[in-house]
């Protein structure tokens, strides 16, 4: 199955509400809901895949064509390991080992057992928070960070 970047990320809004702020070099887009969490490595730069609840199928992809508009994107990374999501990620997020460079310069879309042999983990996350909706902070990095410090995710939805 293969999905435009549009209907991907569509696909993560109805599934899994996920949604929150990305940072790239020329321009910020606001999307509802700010999640923060931590990774087991650095995948700041790798593409993302759904995979199903049982993480046995994919779910959704995105189409390389698609990824040139992800070449500057710049996590947001917070303190003490936490990122703040710009990508649309739910529980059921995967990374790739491809880069977004890499995947944007492939001709056509891998094959399912292609993208299936390239998920890095189906396990990457330690941690991954619900904050709330994006209006519910001026300052978001500053305030994510406060937030950190003072150890009180814990007072916000867990989602893993």
């Amino acid at each position: 199955m293969k999905l435009s970047l549009c209907t991907f990320f569509a696909l993560f809004n109805l599934t899994c509400s996920c949604n929150t702020t990305y940072t790239r070099k020329s321009a910020v887009m606001a999307l509802p809901n700010v999640i923060v969490y931590k990774t087991f490595q650095d995948y700041k730069n790798h593409v993302v895949i759904t995979l199903s609840d049982a993480k046995d199928k994919i779910v959704s992809y995105p189409d390389p064509k698609d990824m040139a508009a992800f070449l500057d994107y710049e996590p947001t990374q917070l303190e003490e390991g936490y990122w703040l999501d710009g990508l649309g990620l739910s529980k059921n997020t995967v990374f790739l080992e491809y880069t977004f460079e890499q995947y944007a310069n492939l001709k056509s879309p891998p094959s399912i057992d292609t993208l299936m042999s390239k998920i890095i983990s189906k396990n990457p996350f330690i941690e991954m928070y619900n904050l709330g909706k994006t209006t519910d902070f001026k300052d978001m990095k500053k305030e994510i960070n406060s937030i950190i410090r003072k150890g009180n995710l814990n007072q916000y939805q867990r989602l893993i």
